[in-house]
């Protein structure tokens, strides 16, 4: 959110990838995306979070006999841990942290994650993790530059002369280049100076 190059880079990719048309089909039938939430909301948050986090959830809403509908989980209040299912075997636990600890079974939750080398369980390295060191140093060069300048720095333009030249002509000349320079950008706080 604080770099404005990684933040389009993942605005255009959510927006690219959740205007691809979308066929759902049930057999050889095309059907209707049968839920209410928007699918490509659902698209562009889940792309999201993939990005950001290396994971996307979805929940599964669902009354006793089927699934009503699905609902986007902030992938960064969630966790994801190897528990035991109800049968005694291995089966994936979902907790999300930041609304009293609510918990999920791996039959509730639909998870994405980006590929993990070292964890079958844990999502993998996010591109915005990735991209993470380089982003800080764009943004710290991007304050330090606007500081910089907030504090009374002016760029300058340095005319360099060989030579004996008289302090007149290097007068002449400045004014030369101030005067040009202001035809350009009147507010502008260039400098220029004549040097030997």
């Amino acid at each position: 959110s604080m770099v404005p190059l990684v933040y389009r880079a993942l605005r255009l990719r959510c927006d690219s990838l959740a205007s691809v048309p979308v066929r759902i089909m049930r057999g050889e039938q095309e059907t209707a995306w049968p839920y209410t939430q928007p699918l490509t909301d659902l698209i562009w948050q889940t792309e999201a979070a993939l990005l950001l986090a290396g994971a996307a959830y979805w929940e599964k809403v669902a009354n006793k006999v089927a699934v009503k509908g699905v609902q986007w989980l902030n992938p960064f209040t969630m966790e994801v841990k190897l528990a035991k299912g109800e049968d005694g075997l291995p089966a994936l636990e979902f907790r999300q942290n930041d609304i009293g600890g609510a918990i999920w079974t791996q039959d509730q939750i639909v998870y994405f994650k980006e590929f993990n080398p070292q964890d079958d369980i844990q999502p993998g390295v996010s591109a915005s993790d990735a991209a993470l060191a380089d982003a800080q140093v764009m943004r710290y060069v991007t304050r330090f530059a606007g500081k910089y300048f907030e504090g009374g720095a002016m760029p300058i333009t340095l005319l360099g002369f060989e030579g004996n030249v008289q302090d007149d002509e290097l007068k002449r000349t400045e004014t030369f280049f101030q005067r040009l320079k202001a035809g350009i950008a009147s507010t502008s706080p260039w400098k220029v100076l004549a040097v030997r």
